[in-house]
């Protein structure tokens, strides 16, 4: 089965990515528009959140929507190099999708310890007990590390995918040549 695909290019919104990637006319187009942007949000589930749309972002699309595409929209056969390229767009989807979630970690943990500093929260909680301010400063501990974690998992995504993508290169520039 082929691989189908397309990149981000100016779009911000799933809507202008739908209408961009498939042909929608006709007396179907809002029932097309909506069972596409579905299906495409099923097979990319990090274009939920707006910050995904960032150019040169892969998405997969879905086969089997029996809608007409436009030329935007890649299709591979299931060649060894086809499958290399295939590899690589997943791999940088998986990229993109492991560090929007670490991202999100690492605002979270920003968020905790920003609170934690906050002066009337302090106040808040060591008012209510008498064990108020370990409990402050242990939560502060357990944020740091949080945060720390997330941002050296940041990096460390970055690395090993940026290590596969150099490797596929390799073996696409080796399935070229043969």
């Amino acid at each position: 089965m082929p691989l189908t695909t397309a990149r981000i290019t100016r779009e911000r919104t799933l809507s202008t990515l739908v209408r961009n990637l498939f042909v929608l006319d006709g007396p179907t187009a809002a029932e097309d528009t909506r069972r596409a942007e579905a299906a495409i949000l099923r097979a990319n589930p990090h274009l939920a959140e707006r910050d995904a749309f960032r150019a040169g972002t892969v998405v997969v699309i879905p086969s089997d929507l029996g809608l007409a595409r436009t030329d935007r929209v890649a299709v591979r056969e299931a060649t060894p190099g086809a499958l290399l390229e295939e590899t690589a767009d997943r791999i940088e989807q998986v990229r993109v999708l492991a560090e929007e979630r670490l991202k999100r970690e690492a605002e979270s943990a920003r968020a905790f310890l920003a609170q934690l500093e906050d002066p009337k929260f302090r106040r808040a909680v060591t008012s209510q007990s008498e064990r108020g301010e370990a409990v402050l400063d242990r939560a502060k501990e357990v944020q740091s590390r949080r945060l720390d974690d997330a941002s050296a998992r940041i990096e460390a995504v970055a690395s090993a995918m940026s290590a596969a993508q150099e490797e596929l290169k390799k073996l696409m520039s080796r399935s070229r040549r043969e």
